[in-house]
């Protein structure tokens, strides 16, 4: 089972993947196949080998791969991004699931799409 840490870290790596080969995502909430550029290959079902670069450390990766239909998830934004990731922030949630991001995410912004500031940071 995957932490959450390393979930992102692999949807991080999975998001510049598909930017580098040209995959689209405007299409990504209604489409069966999110990547019709790979003909019929969800590489968000694909699972990541051992020794097959460093995200495959202690034996592999599998992400998302066994994700039900109700755990694929399409997010635009921080607070879609949380809620698919367990709605807690926790990393409590291991419940298998894929998410594809659709755009850029501001990972430096309130529920409301706003931009934190230091003074968001502080406390007292």
């Amino acid at each position: 089972m995957l932490s959450t840490s390393s979930s992102i870290l692999l949807l991080l790596v999975l998001s510049v993947w598909f930017t580098c080969q040209g995959g689209t995502a405007h299409a990504m909430a209604t489409d069966t196949n999110p990547w019709p550029a790979f003909s019929g290959h969800d590489p968000g079902r694909q699972i990541l080998p051992a020794k097959d670069g460093w995200a495959s450390a202690e034996g592999g990766t599998t992400g998302g791969a066994t994700a039900s239909s109700a755990h694929v998830y399409t997010v635009m934004n921080r607070k879609q991004l949380v809620q698919a990731l367990g709605g807690d922030n926790t990393g409590a949630d291991t419940t298998p699931k894929i998410i594809y991001i659709k755009g850029v995410i501001n990972g430096n912004e309130d529920d409301a799409g706003n931009p934190l500031t230091c003074a968001d940071y502080t406390t007292g």
